[in-house]
């Protein structure tokens, strides 16, 4: 869905992007086919994985069908990703509100992300600043050697009826945008 994509430009550089679908149906069938692919390609590789890799092929095959939430089905969801010297809440709120007119623009009621989120970053409270509800958490335990906190994989949506609870301040000043 190329219409569905935005990239976030600042002082003229590329420094995020978000990539949304709001075919619900059609990106559940390409990823299944997808994975089968995946899979197969995997299964041609595994032999020359590093340690590291063969310990994420195990986590995926043992844990992550238990560990990873379900998702909602019937609405649009999104990833986003923005460089460390762009991200903030203004810049991240321009990104999310170029989306959701989009998806307003079609009649789109909801929108939800999962996103990896832990207690000293990325908490429920800066989810909800931009009107995000969690819906679950739970923890990945793929993380436990690497991290010395939990990690957990948070669903959050969005009603896009409800007004916003966020406006950028009147002070601020940088220049980007955020273009489909």
């Amino acid at each position: 869905e190329p219409e569905s994509c935005f990239v976030m430009e600042l002082n003229g550089e590329i420094k995020g992007y978000l990539l949304g679908s709001r075919k619900p149906f059609r990106h559940q069938f390409y990823s299944f086919f997808h994975n089968i692919l995946l899979f197969l390609k995997g299964v041609k590789r595994y032999p020359g994985y590093s340690k590291t890799s063969k310990d994420f092929v195990g986590w995926v095959l043992r844990n992550s069908w238990k560990e990873v939430p379900a998702s909602p089905r019937r609405c649009a969801h999104f990833h986003i990703n923005i460089l460390p010297e762009a991200q903030g809440v203004p810049t991240t709120f321009v990104m999310l509100q170029a989306y959701f007119k989009h998806l307003k623009k079609y009649g789109e009621k909801t929108v939800y992300a999962q996103m990896v989120t832990f207690e000293s970053r990325r908490g429920a409270k800066v989810l909800e600043r931009f009107g995000f509800s969690v819906i679950n958490r739970s923890e990945i335990t793929k993380y436990r050697k690497i991290h010395p906190e939990p990690v957990y994989l948070t669903t959050i949506i969005k009603d896009l009826e409800k007004p916003e609870k966020y406006t950028l301040p009147s002070n601020y000043d940088r220049e980007f945008a955020a273009t489909s």
